[in-house]
């Protein structure tokens, strides 16, 4: 609403002092009126708006593996208050302000931690201009195309309610979702119809810090990860076109950069000329459908195609005899002739997808599509994981090290904003080097931090549960094959059925330095052979079914839902080297019911199996781990964003080697445990 300060002034002039004694005194009021009037029609364009949230959570594991020490905490709690603030300053459409801080509180030591009670988590300058000018300067969210700028996020399909709650509010902690990158720097939009030569037209052009050299801030000072920081500091910038010439017929291309700035690096330049990196991302995308000369509302079939190349630099400095010491030893000190040389892989996508409608009765959608991801391909930006799974709950038994005790639902589940352990245990722990458990810390398996494939790699972190077949999502590298789906809803969604699957397979085996003994000479070589390819399988099926949409009587929904997938990894292993043919086989379950039985109350009820079956040349025998999770629930909804959900639950974890009595192997049964977890959390949204 736009008001004229010329209507306002003279009904304020009414209710000046009447004894204002000269003409400059009155003209002087106005101009503070004036300021006075700006500013309050300034602050009409604040929002605030946030969330409450309060949570207790007690978790008691019991567990005989030998990496627990049983005197210390078996049991760990979080309990805290917390309020995000989401204020919104919008003056006009063209320029906006948003903030969203955190005040927490912790039950147990009163703030998080007393230095820092407030926690900025989102900061930035937004607008919209025109319609069609859109800009972000700070925090913002994009996303290109699957093997350009993407987040590949986890999928649990047919996940029950009572679990999928605790997903949302651990990523919601990162802004992660709708696989969108987060990230902090400069964004601009451009999005128009330039009838008639295109029906619409999307620009964008970012620019963004995505690691510092930073490495000053101590921790318990901001919550912040290790990962976050790197030797010197990295940046991005992209640019994508996509353009819908007719309804149904789009194209598109993107370009991303990638690259460290060398002079924040603090060593020497040798080091930092080999360690900077570039890697450049070119990609190209058309798609062509029925939409005109189809109803898409009933019918709609397209096809997608993309194609990405990378192109990664790589920096050495050459051998010479001159950059040789008077021992002959080359000295990198003295050598100045830095080469450089520019990896390049490729991607292909191709898709094919459609859907049916047939009226009020059934629905059927269905897709089928094509992968060849060369090994070579280096996209951080679209491959970089935004699950990197973790102990959360209950590690002050061993300091979080033994991974035994790991369980997909704990590191999937679970989040810590900031935890602080026992005194006790710090004190029983002789080990110095743990005193900084006391700060407060962060616990989550989430992240939006960017990491280049070879570091994901070297943590070794995975979960097969979730990551075997395409760990780096859909532009992981070194993969080929197929991939399909197919889908059917009936009686207006009231029953949903899927299925899906996967099959692919490394484009180049892995180089591995392997070992065999010589039979005529009992001599050990080790030469460099390059391994099988690994192929891997991803089958998947579900049914969801809302009995409210058959049964009148019954008020709310009732919904029930089961879903099965299966994964698995095999190698046919070298013949007469150590590295023997190895297998890995998961398998995930899920069973969930919600039912709004009476006006705000609902019941949630969820089961969750993963058994995994891992035989690899590490082991001399196949082991298998059973993973089961299970709780039941009550959520009532106090008023509009006001929830209050209660719920108790258990997490086993159980392990078996096949072979353990004949091989002399330690029994791995040994490490089994249990985490059995009380939970009251309430939430209030304004």
């Amino acid at each position: 609403m736009k008001v004229n300060l010329k209507h306002i002034l003279p009904l304020l002039m009414l209710v000046l002092p009447c004894h204002a004694s000269t003409q400059d005194d009155s003209l002087s009021r106005i101009d503070r009126l004036e300021q006075r009037v700006a500013s309050v029609m300034s602050k009409a364009g604040i929002h605030f708006g946030g969330r409450f949230k309060s949570h207790f959570l007690l978790s008691r594991i019991d567990s005989a593996s030998p990496g627990v020490a049983h005197d210390l905490k078996r049991d760990e709690s979080v309990e805290y208050t917390s309020v995000d603030f989401d204020i919104q300053a919008r003056p006009n459409d063209a320029i906006t302000g948003r903030l969203i801080f955190r005040m927490h509180q912790d039950w147990r030591n009163f703030f998080s931690d007393i230095s820092n009670p407030v926690f900025s988590r989102w900061i930035s300058i937004d607008g919209l201009v025109a319609d069609m000018f859109g800009y972000n300067v700070g925090d913002f969210r994009e996303r290109y195309s699957p093997l350009t700028l993407w987040s590949p996020d986890i999928e649990v399909p047919y996940e029950p309610e009572i679990f999928a709650r605790l997903r949302r509010d651990a990523m919601t902690e990162e802004f992660l979702g709708e696989n969108n990158r987060v990230l902090q720097g400069l964004n601009f939009n451009f999005d128009a119809e330039i009838a008639p030569i295109f029906r619409e037209l999307h620009f964008n052009l970012l620019g963004s810090r995505l690691r510092t050299a930073e490495t000053s801030i101590q921790n318990g000072s901001a919550v912040a990860a290790m990962i976050e920081t790197a030797p010197m500091d990295r940046y991005l910038v992209g640019t994508n076109l996509d353009i819908m010439v007719l309804p149904g017929i789009a194209v598109g291309g993107s370009f991303l950069d990638v690259f460290d700035s060398k002079p924040t690096f603090d060593g020497s330049n040798i080091t930092r000329d080999t360690l900077a990196r570039q890697t450049a991302i070119v990609a190209g995308r058309g798609g062509m459908g029925t939409a005109l000369f189809l109803d898409p509302d009933r019918m709609n079939f397209k096809v997608n195609i993309e194609l990405a190349q990378s192109m990664d630099d790589t920096s050495w400095y050459a051998l010479d005899s001159a950059d040789t010491d008077t021992d002959g030893v080359y000295d990198s000190l003295v050598s100045r002739d830095l080469q450089s040389d520019n990896i390049t892989g490729t991607a292909v996508s191709v898709d094919l997808a459609g859907q049916v409608a047939l009226g009020s009765v059934a629905d059927l959608d269905f897709g089928v599509g094509f992968l060849r991801n060369a090994d070579d391909f280096r996209n951080q930006m679209a491959q970089s994981p935004s699950f990197l799974g973790q102990r959360i709950m209950n590690i002050e038994n061993d300091a979080g090290r033994d991974e035994a005790l790991y369980s997909t639902f704990d590191a999937m589940y679970r989040h810590v904003f900031k935890f602080t352990p026992s005194e006790q245990f710090v004190s029983r722990v002789d080990l110095d080097t743990l005193d900084w458990f006391k700060a407060p810390y962060r616990k989550i398996s989430y992240t939006n931090a960017i990491l280049p494939r070879e570091e994901v790699l070297a943590a070794g972190i995975f979960d097969p549960a979730l990551q075997l077949v395409m760990p780096f999502g859909p532009a992981t590298p070194n993969r080929a094959g197929m991939r399909g789906s197919l889908g059917v809803s009936l009686f207006e969604k009231g029953i949903r059925a899927t299925a899906s699957g996967m099959s692919v397979e490394e484009i180049t085996g892995m180089t591995v330095f392997a070992g065999r003994i010589q039979a005529d000479t009992l001599a050990m070589d080790t030469v460099a052979q390059i391994m099988p390819k690994t192929s891997f399988l991803e089958l998947g099926a579900g049914l969801s079914v809302d009995l409210a949409a058959f049964i009148r009587p019954l008020q709310g929904p009732l919904r029930l839902s089961g879903g099965y997938t299966h994964a698995a990894a095999d190698n046919a292993g070298l013949e007469g080297y150590p590295l023997s043919p190895y297998a890995v086989t998961s398998g995930f379950l899920n069973a969930g019911l919600y039912w709004n039985f009476w006006k705000r109350a609902s019941a949630l009820l969820g089961y969750q199996r993963i058994e995994t079956d891992s035989d690899t040349y590490l082991t001399s025998a196949t082991i298998t781990t059973v993973q089961n999770h299970w709780a039941v629930g009550l959520e009532y909804k106090v008023t509009e964003g006001g929830v209050v959900t209660g719920s108790f639950g258990k997490v086993d974890v159980d392990f078996a080697d096949d072979d353990a009595s004949t091989t002399g192997d330690a029994d791995p049964s040994s490490s089994n445990f249990d985490q059995w977890q009380t939970e009251l959390f309430l939430t209030v949204e304004f």
